[in-house]
């Protein structure tokens, strides 16, 4: 009868390592659904980085425009 009780064991050991399994493999999903949202974000990041790289150089074309049409004036005093 020891036999049975120590197979008994065995088996709750092994239900235990499957559960444990398990839960590993669903915090597995929850981490890569996280990466996943972290990746998107830095996407979209880039995306808006480069967006405002854009506009500073447009925006320091026209500042330059701007301060040559202004040095065409003379003040007379």
């Amino acid at each position: 009868m020891a036999w049975q009780k120590e197979s008994s064991q065995i088996m709750d050991k092994v239900r235990s390592i499957a559960q444990a399994s398990l839960d590993q493999a669903d915090s597995v999903k929850m981490i890569e659904h996280g990466i996943g949202k972290i990746s998107m974000e830095v996407d979209n990041n880039a995306a808006s980085a480069e967006e405002n790289s854009a506009s500073s150089e447009e925006l320091a074309g026209q500042a330059q425009n701007l301060k040559d049409l202004i040095g065409q004036f003379q003040l007379k005093i």
